[in-house]
């Protein structure tokens, strides 16, 4: 073991008390909102987004448009096609399923946004420091999705 080796494993102790110590410093010095000092949230943003009041309104316009659209495709419906018009149905139902998730993501686009501004909204009002979806959360964390279905509903 050199010089050098020798002083670092020295130190080692006072080095990890040290750390400890200036954790437990900025730990109690924070302004979170929990004694700890350091809250995690949670959002379901799936639920949150159902709780948007226009959720309804946008589900029911993306569900007519699709039907609308697959009703195109009902001049096929118990025919014997060739291999030309089953390609030609083929590239058309596929074609009408990209514009209904363009529909789809259009149409819910704004209320994401919705959703992104009252998680931020409630984030900020509750002084939590640090909000994540449901999904990636294993264990622990405040659940704050009532909070913002609570805060979408100035969204109408």
């Amino acid at each position: 073991m050199n010089g050098l080796t020798r002083k670092l494993t020295q130190l080692a102790p006072i080095l990890g008390l040290l750390s400890v110590l200036l954790l437990g410093i900025w730990v109690g010095t924070s302004t979170s909102p929990t004694a700890a000092g350091f809250a995690v949230g949670y959002v379901d943003t799936e639920l949150a987004m159902k709780g948007h009041p226009k959720f309804a309104a946008t589900q029911k316009a993306v569900t007519d448009y699709r039907t609308t659209r697959l009703k195109e495709l009902d001049q096929y419906k118990g025919r014997t096609l060739s291999e030309a018009e089953k390609k030609q149905v083929m590239v058309k139902n596929e074609t009408i399923a990209v514009e209904i998730d363009q529909k789809h993501d259009v149409l819910f686009a704004p209320l994401a946004g919705d959703v992104q501004k009252a998680v931020d909204a409630t984030g900020k009002a509750s002084g939590i420091e640090v909000i994540l979806e449901a999904a990636a959360v294993h264990f622990g964390g405040i659940d704050f999705t009532p909070a913002v279905i609570t805060e979408l509903q100035k969204y109408k």
